[in-house]
């Protein structure tokens, strides 16, 4: 199904801030409610962008990613907290640490 523009309202954007992700002019202030990746000056330009300018496949390529760097987020998270090397995942030997706080095997 079709995604939709998040904010309300409509008509093409003013002169400042970003292009339309569709048509080009400048002030486009609605983006995709899923993604939140493209901006778009009215949802005329949305609705041509998904149908025919290909955003609903990079509207889920998007989706994918951003729950990819989501996991991977998660995982380092979870890795410096358990003081674990986040290459390997298994208790750091001569550990390397970064002022961060994280820490990595020399090795790795």
């Amino acid at each position: 199904k079709g995604g939709k523009a998040a904010k309300k309202g409509g008509g093409k954007g003013d002169a400042d801030g970003e292009p339309c992700s569709n048509c080009g002019t400048l002030g486009a202030n609605r983006k995709c409610s899923q993604c939140h990746q493209t901006q778009y000056c009215g949802q005329a330009c949305f609705k041509e962008h998904w149908k025919y300018g290909g955003h609903k496949k990079a509207c889920a390529a998007y989706i994918l990613a951003a729950a990819a760097q989501a996991q991977q987020d998660r995982l380092c998270k979870g890795a410096a907290e358990a003081e674990q090397c986040l290459i390997c995942l298994e208790p750091p030997l001569e550990p390397t640490r970064l002022p961060c706080g994280h820490a990595f095997c020399t090795a790795c």
